[in-house]
């Protein structure tokens, strides 16, 4: 095939030339994403049922949910939580379940649950995750007038999302805007008691002259003649001001409804808030559509921004959290990483060679080997993105070393005196098959990562296809246009001058080198045997003390701090302290974002906060800003409130959040044995003391608490002064709380008809309050109720096992097997009790994923023995090159302990790569060895001889390697800060394996083949 091809090279040239116009076409066609576009297997349910307690709606609503949702297919986690007015269950299917088909399920489910639970329960949401679904960037929207008032701002939210929302939504780019901080209005009553009381009027008589006056008659069709005509009836009321104008008559008197009630418009049932800085905003998280390029979202974006800044001049925008800032950084820096990678590659060349042109052939290979990738990308349904990029990387090295080895051994031809049509073609027949044995074996060791349970194989299939369709691009390149591209510029070349610099000046004898290192190597080997299983012993023997995270930590300039004040404050409090708060830290950041209790956004789930909550984004400048302002928040926090409790969590970015999990790294779930219900807060509290003690800076967090006002009736005086229950029931609900009564249709909008009287404490509408009781006598309401307080549960959890208390432990590093678990158990059951523990966290699934790679590296290790058993034809030779790997790793989990990194997703990953690389160095220096023990070489002549002939090669694949990904250690984007962990396991991997490949793998060969040497020998004489 080789010399067809070298009889043909216009053909081959212009072939070539076709694919890579395609190829570039295509490269401007792939979509260009942050991440992949994979389903997340996540849903969540949530419940809103306004006025019931964490405690009721967890007995009749969500426990009952729990228990259908249970038999959902593939369902493999659920935790429900119970808050005051809402709840939520996050459902977590295994990876690979029909997401789809599995939101049918849940709501067939869901539909089932209904009948069990109260008829006036509206119908729960549910929400399934999808990558895409993650906010791209958030944008917030103010009102440039700080003066104006609250009815500006509903103006303000109305007009944000009848039109700013549908303006963006519009886009064909941007799937949904999902909005936060909205405010929606109500016209309320509010009745002048005195004026009421004079006439001789009360709260029914409002309500019964709303009712008459607001009647929705519709229309009635009418015939005159020829003609129909459709009826309509003006008796209901629209404005306001009709609502104020209503006239009625008593005690001879006409008045209307502003005589005896003030009538307004205000906001309904505020329990949320967003702040842009110090000022009222409304928050909006704009989500891309899947296929759409993240450029075209942004720019399309912003111009309908100006468009509207433009159009309303009073209302700024502001984005913030900007993903496609970070989509843009991270590429353009893993791109600069690529072409620094072949540059270094590149320089590295002309040391080792002293042909100009051979160096620039390889360069060559490598931009004609990645347009080529880009076709295939487009050919598998590829995209763009962090992870494919970064296994484009990761191939470049394998790309160079394809060229290396094809163009040394053309050249190690020609020096034999081969004609130059002879040594192209031998050269290149000849190592072939140890080249395709190598790409068999990189996808044997790559391909297993997309056997990964959950997002993390999904993700990582990108990268395991990248670098498989980048290497095997390379191989085609290197064995078709390679040769015929050396034969066709050598071809009556005579020697240019920079060969001539590079000859004269590039005088290092590598092939004495070898010599000398060789023999003093193979003298003490017997030393060099001991010293390397004294290696694997130690190194292995630290893999038990080596810090397992799930991901690798990450520099962060940005925080997320969640304040529990630890009181039942209302929402304006709430708010007045975040802005006393922001105030105090204003010099420290340089932008602040907050979210003032109860969040509106209907896909985001993190950082979720109830009405007695807030979260606060913070930005500032470096990481020892961020240290500063986490410390001074928390100094100004317990001064000011020294009930508060504060926990800081980095800034997600999407692809963090794929990875990354809602659990503490460990959570132990207690119930009371048994019974799986809820421990009394007593016991609860004699355990997480007895924990907090024993665990001390473990980060043990305390259940949340809060008071509840108890009003208890007295049955025996209800008796004595004939009330009935329900009638005082009625008449507590009435002077507690508003009583909406009908609706105002408006022309865009429906508002609620509030009635109300002014805001009074508790304790002064009871004893303000009398009864009618049978008899018509008033009787006060302060003698049927007794008022005290008590303390509950903030919120209720629940799970596959029943209801249960979580108690977090947010700092805990590692587990020290079941020995650290049943310390805890033993803890918790301190309070007298006997108590059902379970156990979850990440640092338990994090332990799971390690095993998960441990059985991918063995899964690896098997398809590499058969491949090259089938290469080799001997079931003993595979063995000589696998006993590179445990060597490799052992350094590498050697240099993870001594500086202190952790063993992860990323670093594991590496592991992977560096085994996948180094071992084809071994595998074309067997596949030499043997071709010249066929020719007749003795096996120690044969072993040294194809050292000679392969030294160079390894060197520069392994160094290719090596420079290929040292261009991430200099830059900090979070692309290369999540691939740091990768390039340092392939840099000390590659380090150790070419010192391995030179010497170890030789001595290994020597004494697997020495005896049948000498038995060889014995015979002969």
């Amino acid at each position: 095939m080789i010399k067809f091809l070298l009889d043909r090279p216009v053909a081959v040239i212009m072939i070539f030339t076709a694919i890579l116009i395609t190829g570039l076409a295509v490269a401007f066609q792939l979509p260009v994403s942050l991440m992949p576009d994979v389903d997340i297997p996540q849903m969540t349910v949530q419940i809103t049922r306004d006025q019931a307690s964490a405690q009721e709606l967890e007995k009749t609503i969500i426990s009952q949910l729990r228990l259908q949702l249970m038999q959902t297919p593939g369902l493999e986690n659920m935790v429900s939580e119970a808050k005051d007015g809402s709840g939520k269950i996050y459902l977590q299917f295994d990876y690979g379940t029909d997401i789809d088909y599995a939101f049918i399920e849940v709501n067939e489910k869901i539909d089932a649950a209904m009948r069990f639970l109260p008829r006036d329960v509206e119908r729960p949401n549910i929400v399934k995750a999808n990558a895409t679904d993650l906010p791209v960037f958030y944008i917030n929207a103010s009102m440039k007038d700080s003066l104006a008032g609250p009815e500006k701002f509903l103006e303000f939210c109305a007009f944000s999302e009848s039109y700013i929302k549908k303006q963006l939504e519009q886009l064909p780019e941007v799937a949904m805007v999902d909005m936060s901080g909205l405010e929606h209005p109500e016209l309320y009553i509010q009745s002048d008691e005195e004026k009421l009381e004079s006439l001789g009027l009360d709260q029914d008589f409002i309500q019964n002259l709303l009712r008459e006056n607001n009647i929705d008659i519709g229309s009635l069709m009418v015939r005159d003649g020829f003609y129909e005509y459709n009826i309509r009836f003006s008796s209901s009321l629209t404005k306001p001001k009709e609502v104020e104008d209503i006239w009625f008559k008593t005690n001879g008197a006409a008045l209307q409804l502003k005589d005896i009630a003030e009538v307004g418009i205000r906001p309904r049932d505020v329990r949320g808030a967003f702040l842009d800085g110090n000022k009222r905003a409304i928050n909006m998280a704009v989500i891309k559509q899947s296929k759409s390029r993240m450029d075209d979202l942004k720019n399309k974006v912003s111009k309908v921004i100006s468009q509207i800044e433009k159009e309303h001049p009073g209302i700024a925008f502001h984005v913030n959290r900007d993903q496609t800032f970070i989509l843009d950084y991270s590429i353009s820096n893993l791109q600069q990483s690529l072409w620094f990678g072949i540059a270094l590659c590149s320089l590295a060349m002309f040391l080792f060679m002293k042909d100009a042109l051979s160096p620039v052939l390889i360069i060559l290979s490598v931009p004609v080997a990645l347009l080529i990738s880009m076709l295939l990308f487009r050919i598998f349904g590829l995209s763009i993105n962090i992870i494919s990029l970064a296994g484009l990387i990761l191939a470049v090295g394998n790309m160079i070393d394809n060229a290396i080895v094809v163009i040394d051994n053309i050249n190690q031809e020609r020096e034999l005196g081969l004609t130059l049509s002879d040594s192209c073609r031998k050269g290149t027949v000849s190592v072939i098959a140890p080249m395709v044995s190598s790409l068999l074996t990189s996808c044997a060791i790559f391909v297993p990562l997309i056997f990964l349970s959950g997002i993390s194989g999904a993700l990582f299939y990108d990268q395991a296809m990248a670098i498989t369709l980048g290497l095997s691009a390379s191989l085609m390149v290197s064995v078709t246009l390679i040769p015929v591209l050396y034969f066709h510029f050598h071809k009556n070349r005579k020697t240019g001058r920079l060969s001539q610099i590079l000859q004269k000046y590039n005088t290092i004898n590598w092939e004495g080198f070898y010599d000398s290192s060789f023999n003093y190597f193979f003298k003490y080997r017997k030393w060099w045997v001991v010293f390397f299983c004294l290696f694997l012993i130690l190194s292995f023997g630290l893999f038990a003390h080596i810090k397992v995270y799930r991901m690798p930590e990450l520099e962060k300039i940005e925080t997320m701090v969640k304040i529990d004040w630890n009181q039942n404050i209302h929402l304006s409090e709430n708010q007045k302290r975040a802005q006393h708060l922001l105030s105090a830290l204003k010099e420290d950041y340089i932008e602040a974002n907050s979210w003032i209790g109860e969040q509106q956004f209907i896909m985001a789930t993190e950082n979720a906060t109830d009405f007695s909550q807030c979260a606060l984004y913070l930005k500032v400048k470096s990481n020892d800003d961020l240290v500063k302002i986490k410390g001074n928040l928390n100094d100004f926090v317990t001064h000011y409130y020294p009930d508060a409790t504060v926990s800081f969590s980095p800034v997600k970015s999407v692809l963090e959040q794929l990875f990354s999990s809602r659990e503490a790294p460990l959570t132990a779930k207690v119930s009371l044995y048994g019974k799986k219900g809820i421990p009394p807060i007593q016991d609860m509290e004699k355990s997480i003391s007895t924990l907090q003690n024993r665990y001390a800076g473990q980060g043990v967090e305390s259940v949340a608490l809060q008071e509840h006002l108890l009003i208890t009736l007295k049955p025996e005086l209800l008796a004595i002064y004939e009330v009935s229950q329900s009638k005082l029931i009625e008449e507590l609900k009435k002077a507690l709380s508003k009583n909406t009564i009908d609706v105002l249709r408006a022309k865009n909008q429906y508002l609620p008809i509030v009635v109300s009287g002014k805001e009074k404490s508790v304790y002064a509408i009871i004893h303000s309050t009398f009864i009618t009781n049978k008899n018509n006598e008033e009787i006060p309401l302060s003698a049927l109720v007794a008022v005290s307080r008590e303390l509950d549960y903030k919120t209720f959890y629940g799970g596959k096992e029943g209801a249960f208390l979580p108690i977090n432990f947010q700092n805990l590093k590692s587990i020290k097997g079941e020995e650290t678990l049943r310390s805890i158990k033993k803890a918790v059951d301190a309070s007298g009790k006997k108590m059902d523990v379970s156990f979850t966290g990440s640092l338990l699934s994090g332990q799971e994923l390690l095993k998960e790679m441990l059985f991918v590296i063995i899964m690896s290790l098997m398809l590499l023995y058969f491949i090259l058993a089938a290469q080799f034809e001997s079931l003993t030779q595979p063995l000589i090159v696998m006993l590179e790997i445990p060597i490799d790793i052992g350094a590498v989990l050697l240099f993870l302990y001594l500086t202190g990194n952790s063993l992860n997703l990323m670093s594991m990953t590496g592991i992977i790569v560096m085994t996948g690389v180094i071992i084809n160095d071994s595998i074309l220096k067997i596949d030499t060895i043997n071709q010249l023990r066929k020719e007749g070489y003795s096996l120690l002549d044969a072993i040294h001889e194809g050292g000679r002939k392969r030294f160079k090669a390894i060197l520069m694949t392994s160094l290719t390697s090596i420079l290929a990904v040292i261009p991430m250690f200099f830059n900090n984007d979070i692309g290369s800060q999540l691939q740091k962990p990768l390039a340092y396991t392939i840099t000390i991997g590659m380090i150790a394996g070419t010192f391995v490949s030179l010497y170890f793998i030789p001595l290994c060969y020597y004494y697997l083949n020495i005896k049948k040497e000498t038995e060889k020998k014995t015979q002969r004489r």
